[in-house]
């Protein structure tokens, strides 16, 4: 069964500068998150990566596997798509993948499938112990990878969405978190992440969290004019 650790652990330094020397969109905490949640994985079923790019995610959940009970880890992605070639040269990504993964250690641990997730999952049949959903963020695709994959989660397994508070995803993880099967949701920066369990009943937390998401992109601006107003009186007390 998976068990997520505290997110707001911080990774050893040696760690941290493998992970640092991988580029990618990732917080600190959200690293540390994904290192934390593939340490604790001890399965059954691996870990599934939707969205691998130039490898920063994988090598978070690879070190942290590595570290744990070295669950193996499928990483989905074709490294041909539009925007993938714009952030290399015009070229795929996949040979940077693979040195980053070299490099990193963990290459016995990462299976490498250069296909899009749709084609991928149209035809997966093992289970899942950890789900991580990182790849085309529109509403139809990201709703499609959990629709595919999800099922296969393992109970206890845990899923978590990247970018979560952004553009269409709020909507599709209150979607698919939304479902009885799903609580213990934690967001860390823009990761929104959830138990799968057929018999754990959502938490006021959980509702609350789900709720959030309704309104995230206002609330964070309400929070930052409330940020921006406290520095303003802080300055005033000051001038006085």
């Amino acid at each position: 069964m998976t068990r997520v650790a505290p997110t707001t652990d911080a990774l050893d330094q040696p760690v941290k500068s493998q992970i640092d020397a991988v580029e990618g969109w990732l917080t600190d905490r959200e690293a540390a998150f994904l290192y934390h949640a593939a340490r604790s994985c001890t399965g059954p079923g691996e870990i599934v990566e939707i969205g691998s790019f130039k490898g920063k995610s994988t090598v978070c959940l690879g070190l942290g596997s590595s570290a744990g009970r070295r669950v193996l880890i499928s990483a989905i992605d074709p490294h041909e798509t539009e925007e993938q070639a714009a952030h290399n040269a015009g070229a795929s990504t996949l040979p940077v993948f693979e040195r980053n993964i070299a490099r990193a250690g963990i290459a016995d641990l990462v299976t490498q499938i250069p296909e899009y997730s749709a084609v991928v999952g149209s035809r997966w049949n093992r289970p899942i112990a950890l789900l991580w959903i990182d790849g085309d963020h529109s509403y139809t695709a990201a709703l499609q990878d959990a629709a595919l994959f999800a099922p296969w989660v393992v109970d206890g397994g845990v899923v978590a969405f990247h970018d979560a508070t952004q553009g269409d995803l709020p909507r599709v993880v209150r979607k698919v978190f939304g479902e009885a099967q799903y609580s213990a949701l934690g967001i860390v920066d823009s990761i929104v992440y959830a138990t799968k369990s057929a018999t754990a009943k959502k938490s006021l937390r959980d509702v609350l969290v789900l709720a959030a998401l309704s309104h995230y992109d206002r609330a964070r601006r309400i929070a930052r004019v409330l940020r921006l107003r406290s520095t303003f009186k802080r300055a005033l007390r000051r001038l006085r």
